[in-house]
Protein backbone atom coordinates (compact mmCIF):
# COMPACT_ATOMS: atom_id res chain seq x y z
CA UNK A 1 0.00 0.00 0.00
CA UNK A 2 3.00 2.29 0.14
CA UNK A 3 2.49 3.27 -3.51
CA UNK A 4 -1.30 3.82 -3.36
CA UNK A 5 -2.52 7.26 -4.40
CA UNK A 6 -6.22 6.57 -3.90
CA UNK A 7 -8.10 4.15 -1.69
CA UNK A 8 -11.78 3.50 -2.44
CA UNK A 9 -14.30 1.85 -0.16
CA UNK A 10 -17.58 0.16 -0.96
CA UNK A 11 -19.98 0.85 1.91
CA UNK A 12 -23.11 -0.30 0.09
CA UNK A 13 -21.94 -3.61 -1.37
CA UNK A 14 -22.53 -2.57 -4.99
CA UNK A 15 -19.02 -3.65 -5.97
CA UNK A 16 -18.12 -6.31 -3.40
CA UNK A 17 -21.51 -8.05 -3.23
CA UNK A 18 -22.83 -7.11 -6.70
CA UNK A 19 -26.03 -5.70 -5.16
CA UNK A 20 -27.85 -2.40 -5.54
CA UNK A 21 -30.55 -0.68 -3.46
CA UNK A 22 -32.97 2.01 -4.60
CA UNK A 23 -32.55 4.89 -2.15
CA UNK A 24 -33.86 7.96 -4.01
CA UNK A 25 -36.64 8.84 -6.42
CA UNK A 26 -37.06 12.07 -8.38
CA UNK A 27 -40.54 13.59 -8.78
CA UNK A 28 -39.98 17.33 -9.22
CA UNK A 29 -37.84 16.94 -6.13
CA UNK A 30 -35.59 14.27 -4.73
CA UNK A 31 -37.26 11.83 -2.37
CA UNK A 32 -34.91 9.81 -0.18
CA UNK A 33 -35.94 6.46 1.27
CA UNK A 34 -34.49 4.82 4.37
CA UNK A 35 -31.59 2.70 3.16
CA UNK A 36 -32.05 -0.26 5.53
CA UNK A 37 -35.84 -0.14 5.90
CA UNK A 38 -37.70 -3.40 5.27
CA UNK A 39 -41.01 -1.56 4.64
CA UNK A 40 -41.69 1.70 2.84
CA UNK A 41 -45.00 3.55 2.69
CA UNK A 42 -45.20 5.50 -0.57
CA UNK A 43 -48.22 7.44 0.75
CA UNK A 44 -45.94 9.11 3.30
CA UNK A 45 -43.58 10.32 0.55
CA UNK A 46 -45.79 13.09 -0.95
CA UNK A 47 -46.39 11.15 -4.14
CA UNK A 48 -49.79 11.47 -5.73
CA UNK A 49 -51.81 8.26 -6.10
CA UNK A 50 -51.67 8.63 -9.90
CA UNK A 51 -47.87 8.93 -9.86
CA UNK A 52 -47.53 5.99 -7.47
CA UNK A 53 -49.67 3.79 -9.72
CA UNK A 54 -47.84 4.80 -12.89
CA UNK A 55 -44.42 4.35 -11.27
CA UNK A 56 -45.17 0.93 -9.80
CA UNK A 57 -46.74 -0.49 -12.97
CA UNK A 58 -43.99 0.87 -15.23
CA UNK A 59 -41.29 -0.42 -12.86
CA UNK A 60 -42.78 -3.91 -12.77
CA UNK A 61 -43.52 -4.27 -16.47
CA UNK A 62 -40.42 -2.55 -17.87
CA UNK A 63 -38.11 -5.33 -16.73
CA UNK A 64 -37.15 -8.93 -17.37
CA UNK A 65 -35.65 -9.27 -13.91
CA UNK A 66 -37.15 -11.65 -11.34
CA UNK A 67 -36.66 -12.14 -7.62
CA UNK A 68 -37.89 -15.72 -7.41
CA UNK A 69 -36.88 -18.53 -7.36
CA UNK A 70 -33.47 -16.80 -7.56
CA UNK A 71 -32.66 -13.20 -8.40
CA UNK A 72 -31.80 -12.71 -12.05
CA UNK A 73 -31.61 -9.76 -14.40
CA UNK A 74 -29.74 -6.49 -14.24
CA UNK A 75 -28.82 -5.40 -10.73
CA UNK A 76 -30.62 -2.10 -11.31
CA UNK A 77 -33.87 -3.84 -12.25
CA UNK A 78 -33.57 -6.26 -9.32
CA UNK A 79 -33.12 -3.28 -6.97
CA UNK A 80 -36.29 -1.66 -8.35
CA UNK A 81 -38.30 -4.87 -7.91
CA UNK A 82 -37.00 -5.21 -4.34
CA UNK A 83 -38.09 -1.62 -3.72
CA UNK A 84 -41.60 -2.45 -4.98
CA UNK A 85 -41.77 -5.38 -2.58
CA UNK A 86 -40.66 -3.14 0.33
CA UNK A 87 -43.65 -0.97 -0.62
CA UNK A 88 -45.96 -3.99 -0.36
CA UNK A 89 -46.46 -4.23 -4.15
CA UNK A 90 -46.44 -7.61 -5.87
CA UNK A 91 -44.63 -7.03 -9.16
CA UNK A 92 -45.67 -10.48 -10.45
CA UNK A 93 -49.37 -9.58 -10.17
CA UNK A 94 -48.77 -6.31 -12.04
CA UNK A 95 -47.00 -8.21 -14.82
CA UNK A 96 -50.01 -10.51 -15.15
CA UNK A 97 -52.41 -7.57 -15.30
CA UNK A 98 -50.37 -5.35 -17.66
CA UNK A 99 -48.96 -7.48 -20.46
CA UNK A 100 -46.44 -5.80 -22.79
CA UNK A 101 -47.75 -5.30 -26.31
CA UNK A 102 -44.30 -4.61 -27.70
CA UNK A 103 -40.75 -4.77 -26.37
CA UNK A 104 -37.83 -3.04 -27.99
CA UNK A 105 -34.54 -4.42 -26.66
CA UNK A 106 -31.66 -2.18 -25.60
CA UNK A 107 -29.26 -1.18 -28.31
CA UNK A 108 -26.24 1.07 -28.19
CA UNK A 109 -27.54 3.42 -30.90
CA UNK A 110 -30.79 4.24 -29.04
CA UNK A 111 -29.10 3.89 -25.62
CA UNK A 112 -32.31 2.56 -24.09
CA UNK A 113 -34.87 -0.24 -24.17
CA UNK A 114 -38.63 0.23 -24.26
CA UNK A 115 -41.77 -1.66 -23.35
CA UNK A 116 -45.20 -0.62 -24.61
CA UNK A 117 -48.32 -1.65 -22.71
CA UNK A 118 -51.87 -0.39 -22.20
CA UNK A 119 -52.42 1.47 -18.99
CA UNK A 120 -55.99 2.51 -18.24
CA UNK A 121 -56.46 3.26 -14.57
Amino acid sequence: MGGADCICSDKTGTLTQNKMTLTNLWNEKQIAFPYNSSKINLNEQSLSKQYQDMFTVASAVNSDAVLRPVESGSKTEVAILQFLEKCGINYEELRQKFKPEQSIPFNSKRKRMSVIFKYNQ
